[in-house]
């Protein structure tokens, strides 16, 4: 699967809704992607869709500066492209 930078998507990654939407009762969801979007995605294999590709839109982290002084690198928030058929 090939992944493509495209950090200039990176506002479109981060739905303003889930904020209101607790997980628990006192925490607020703090990742951009719905349940329903990764249950989804899981339901897509489970049919037969497979990935095609995907988009890297953002990186997320603590500040730069800490995570190269502790040697660790940003996670990805990735679009995945999937289409019917095997794998």
């Amino acid at each position: 699967m090939d992944i493509e930078n495209r950090l200039d998507l990176s506002r479109a990654a981060t739905p303003r809704l889930l904020r209101r939407r607790p997980v628990h009762r006192w925490f607020a969801f703090p990742h951009s992607y719905s349940p329903e979007l990764v249950e989804a995605v899981l339901e897509a294999r489970q049919l037969g869709y497979r990935a095609l590709g995907g988009w890297i839109v953002r990186l997320r982290g603590n500040s730069a500066q800490q995570m190269g002084r502790f040697g660790r690198v940003p996670s990805r928030e990735t679009v995945v492209f999937l289409e019917v058929g095997n794998e």
